[in-house]
């Protein structure tokens, strides 16, 4: 495995050769094939593991059953962050690992070290914080490295390669290399795919491209071949009547989530569906109707056998996680304090952590139970969190003022018959707000009261801005304990993005601000010129670029980096709303009437 593994960088890790990694570390082999030959083990599926968000040592746990050694939590976050997609290389981490595998090659090889090299050794054991006392002894050592290489192996097994919204964990980061920098309709298209409109992002497993779509009141999921774009399957699902929805919503807005054995759809008008990777319908779990004038606009997350959805609307927000076997409801958790949202979970090691209107929560996986919350206004959740280490970084886009004026005001100016109500008629002139009439009107009897008109005045007002909150808390977190705050350039739809160590934000009007993640100082903001006009589409990064497209389907690509650099915008002639995926050097677009490949093997 080892050559195979590093390929030309295997010496540069201080094997020396295969014959002597073989004589050293024939057990790190052995658990190495023995997790490839089976891909799945104690009921905890690898791709799953990759997916769920735990850190590598987690993820170990589970899949070896190694949790009788101390957790180190230094060497989990170290690998977490490889999890968590937010640019670290594990060849890195693997090199750090090695040390200790040199140690005990030459204990193996029953050689006297010096007592400065054991010093060196014991010290580096106390830096990766991977063994503490009588971490010298070599035995003891064996067993250690031999766990710690499994973790690094597993880190490396292929899973689903754009498995959510927004690739791993929700990250936005794609690996590979060679991204392309110009491309367009008639320019590096690898191919290009008819596709019925929705909103969905594309993601990528085994081949396949999946994504979602509506036509005729037909709910569509569809999957195309990653290599030749080639339609290869497309079921349908209709419901029994499309509820209208807002026009920056659509009935295929939620973007699928897969993991090894299956795709998970969700549409507001139906419910969750799972599918085998082949088009076999697997179960079904019908939900609704809800009560949301926006549509719901969450999308589903695979985590450890769990797939959850969050179901924020105007009254009976809930999340839900049912079992990706069955279906079944394994747990559900109403949600009082929210109000409308359309953010998408993130996972990190037990945690479900929930970003909504009015507040973050943070969730026990397993069973939906509380762990933490923290007080946070935003107009509607929309951009989900990305994680930094031990950190959770939020961006909540809210107001100081209200949106709306006074009830008071507005019926002196409006209320024709003097019943101190607002009708859907007296309205339709107003054009500042008329088009939110119906989210206004809580009860839906076309006429607004004052208790209603104030409710959706103050939506969003209150403390908003980009927080970064340790994921480490209980009960409600007090403000002392957030690690930073910025308050300006905050995108409304768009995720942030996390990216080799750097944040980035992208709003409309083409703005983009990158931020240092560990104090919240602004470190370069500006334009994307030529790619100004309204965002919904996320941002996302690889190859040492940042690609970020606007709603009429100007692309701009940039270098990235704390002094970022707009390298080019191309036009891709469609508008664009879903978010891109990253794969295999390429990346998979999805305009309102096309899927496209550009670059790429």
């Amino acid at each position: 495995m080892g050559e195979d593994l590093f390929g030309d960088d295997f010496g540069r890790f201080g094997f020396g050769s295969k014959d002597r990694l073989d004589a050293c570390a024939a057990g790190f082999e052995e658990d190495g094939r023995e997790a490839g030959r089976r891909i799945e083990f104690d009921g905890w599926s690898v791709g799953e593991a990759n997916e769920s968000g735990l850190s590598g040592l987690e993820i170990a746990e589970r899949g070896a059953g190694i949790g009788s050694e101390r957790k180190a939590e230094g060497f989990a976050a170290k690998v977490g962050a490889i999890d968590e997609g937010n640019g670290s290389d594990p060849r890195e981490l693997i090199a750090e690992l090695i040390d200790g595998g040199r140690i005990l090659c030459e204990e193996s090889e029953g050689g006297e070290r010096r007592e400065d090299e054991r010093d060196a050794h014991n010290g580096s054991c106390a830096k990766h914080d991977i063994g503490g006392e009588g971490c010298g002894d070599a035995t003891m050592l064996r067993t250690r490295m031999r766990n710690l290489w499994f973790v690094a192996f597993l880190t490396l097994l292929p899973a689903a390669d754009w498995g959510r919204f927004r690739g791993p964990n929700g990250s936005g980061v794609g690996s590979g290399t060679g991204l392309p920098v110009e491309f367009g309709p008639g320019k590096n298209v690898a191919w290009k795919a008819a596709v019925p409109f929705g909103r969905s992002s594309p993601v990528v497993a085994g081949g396949r491209v999946f994504l979602t779509a509506s036509e005729a009141g037909t709910l569509l999921t569809l999957a195309y071949d990653l290599k030749t774009g080639k339609e290869l399957w497309r079921r349908g699902v209709k419901p029994s009547g499309l509820k209208p929805i807002y026009k920056a919503n659509d009935a295929a807005s939620p973007t699928p989530a897969v993991d090894e054995n299956s795709v998970y759809v969700f549409f507001q008008d139906f419910g969750l569906i799972a599918y085998s990777l082949a088009g076999k319908e697997r179960w079904r779990a019908p939900m609704g109707p809800f009560t949301n004038f926006y549509g719901i606009g969450s999308s589903p997350v695979v985590a450890n056998g769990l797939v959850v959805m969050l179901c924020d609307q105007i009254k009976g927000s809930f999340v839900v996680a049912v079992d990706t076997a069955t279906g079944k409801v394994r747990w559900r958790r109403e949600r009082p304090e929210a109000v409308d949202g359309w953010s998408v979970p993130v996972v990190y090691l037990d945690q479900l952590i929930l970003v909504g209107s009015a507040r973050v929560d943070s969730y026990q996986l397993a069973t939906g139970e509380g762990r933490w919350w923290y007080p946070l206004m935003s107009n509607g959740a929309m951009g989900s969190p990305v994680i930094h280490g031990d950190t959770l970084v939020v961006t909540a886009s809210g107001s100081d003022t209200p949106w709306m004026p006074s009830f008071g005001a507005t019926l002196a100016k409006v209320d024709k018959n003097g019943d101190g109500l607002i009708s859907s008629a007296e309205a339709a002139g107003e054009q500042d707000w008329y088009e939110h009439f119906g989210w206004v009107d809580a009860d839906g009897n076309q006429l607004l009261t004052e208790k209603e008109w104030e409710t959706a005045r103050q939506f969003g007002v209150g403390e908003y801005e980009a927080v970064a909150i340790p994921l480490g808390g209980k009960g409600k977190l007090e403000n002392a304990a957030i690690r930073w705050r910025l308050k300006r350039n905050l995108p409304y739809v768009p995720s942030a993005l996390l990216y080799e160590g750097v944040f980035y934000m992208v709003k409309s009007g083409g703005i983009v601000t990158s931020v240092d993640p560990a104090t919240g100082a602004i470190l370069k903001q500006g334009r994307s010129t030529g790619a100004l006009g309204e965002y919904h589409s996320s941002p996302v990064a690889g190859d040492g670029k940042i690609y970020a497209a606007n709603v009429e389907g100007k692309m701009a690509v940039l270098q990235a980096g704390a002094q970022w650099e707009l390298l080019r915008v191309n036009d891709l002639e469609d508008e664009v709303f879903a978010t891109p995926a990253i794969v295999e050097g390429g990346l998979i677009v999805r305009t309102r009437g096309a899927l496209y490949r550009f670059g790429g093997r």
